[in-house]
């Protein structure tokens, strides 16, 4: 951790000297064998700007090597190694005095604001781990001190390389009306990122939400969208429906997820924001391969009743929506799954128990729904035939 870290340096000052010869640069003498112990044992360098990482240069050298390299470093790294020691000191005296670790460590970052962009080995800056973790307190820090010193700006729209993420992806994670706030900065400084940016996995913002079962946020995000001016929306609609309806690198769309885990709740919150910007999606949106999925379909597949039901109800799907490869409907899916509920609530809204169309003539070993139930070892399997066949009382 940082404080380890900030010893380890200590330490390493207090086993060198520094030469007295006139320089521009300031420089270490030739550090001893026990030093550079110290010295490669460091996990985390400050990051030259622009440049590689000194530990990277300097962990695989000799003693000489190590001491050339060093005077090849910025003056302003150089001072970095050598202002750090003082100011973890000053720190640990206050939080001595205080006992409260949290404003210490907000001292230290106030008398060091270039670590607010010193990413660790993972890749990730301070601001992206606290977002992640779910720390707003120390997020909502972060963006006051980067404010204080004139990077707000930079720290805001700050994208990871390694990743792909925007910090708004990672602020899913707080999944708390406490941290609105912090939405709302990212939200402000680029609206256009909601639907403009993914990660490396394909992800956009509304994908990190639903996936991660974040649905305060998700309602945050969608309410704060609902408040930006409709002039600036006006051309922002079609990207939002699009956002919506793209899938990832799994061929799943936000609306996947939602049916995955079963959340009604966000697709209430889903459907209040489509209205009120007058947003028509296409509820079977999926990536069009042979054994694509529908969120109805995944739904069905994972026993999720009561988003089975909202979508039908509410969604406008297909219930016959069919896999162009197999031409397996949501119903074949139910049989298969065994799933009287699922099964009644399908032919309720029209699923037919001996579907074929002649897309589904020409598919080697297809079956009907009933087909399927009586020839296939299924569970439940003569609940489910029995179900399939009342298909007289809805049709």
């Amino acid at each position: 951790d940082r404080p380890q870290i900030y010893l380890l340096i200590d330490n390493l000052l207090q086993k060198v000297v520094m030469a007295s010869e006139p320089s521009e640069q300031s420089f270490f003498r030739a550090p001893t064998d026990d030093a550079l112990d110290t010295f490669n044992s460091i996990d985390t360098w400050p990051s030259l700007q622009n440049g590689s990482d000194p530990q990277d240069e300097l962990a695989v050298q000799s003693a000489g090597q190590v001491l050339q390299t060093f005077r090849k470093m910025p003056p302003n790294v150089q001072k970095e190694f050598a202002e750090y020691p003082g100011i973890v000191k000053l720190g640990l005296e206050k939080y001595a005095e205080s006992g409260d670790a949290s404003s210490t460590v907000e001292w230290i970052v106030s008398q060091i604001p270039s670590m607010l962009f010193r990413p660790d080995r993972t890749g990730y800056i301070p601001i992206e781990a606290a977002l992640e973790s779910g720390n707003g307190a120390a997020a909502r820090m972060m963006l006051n001190e980067a404010e204080r010193v004139g990077s707000l700006d930079r720290l805001l729209g700050y994208r990871n390389a390694r990743y792909g993420h925007t910090l708004m992806m990672l602020a899913v994670h707080l999944n708390s009306r406490d941290f609105a706030d912090i939405f709302e900065r990212l939200l402000n400084f680029d609206p256009t990122s909601v639907h403009r940016c993914y990660d490396l996995d394909g992800c956009n913002v509304f994908h990190r939400c639903t996936k991660s079962k974040s649905c305060t946020s998700l309602q945050i995000i969608f309410g704060l969208l609902i408040n930006l001016s409709s002039v600036f929306l006006k051309d922002k609609i079609r990207h939002l429906k699009d956002a919506l309806e793209m899938t990832d690198s799994k061929k799943y769309t936000p609306l996947h997820y939602i049916a995955l885990d079963g959340n009604v709740e966000m697709l209430e919150s889903l459907q209040r924001f489509l209205r009120h910007k007058n947003i028509n999606i296409n509820f079977d949106a999926c990536f069009k391969d042979s054994r694509l999925l529908t969120p109805l379909m995944l739904g069905v597949q994972n026993g999720q009743f009561e988003v089975c039901k909202w979508l039908l109800e509410n969604g406008s799907v297909d219930v016959h929506f069919k896999q162009q490869s197999t031409c397996l409907t949501a119903l074949h899916f139910a049989v298969r799954a065994g799933n009287p509920e699922l099964i009644s609530l399908l032919m309720e809204h029209g699923a037919d128990p001996e579907y074929i169309d002649s897309e589904c003539d020409g598919v080697e070993g297809y079956r009907t729904p009933l087909a399927v139930a009586e020839t296939e070892h299924i569970p439940n399997k003569q609940a489910c035939i029995r179900c399939l066949r009342r298909a007289e009382e809805f049709f």
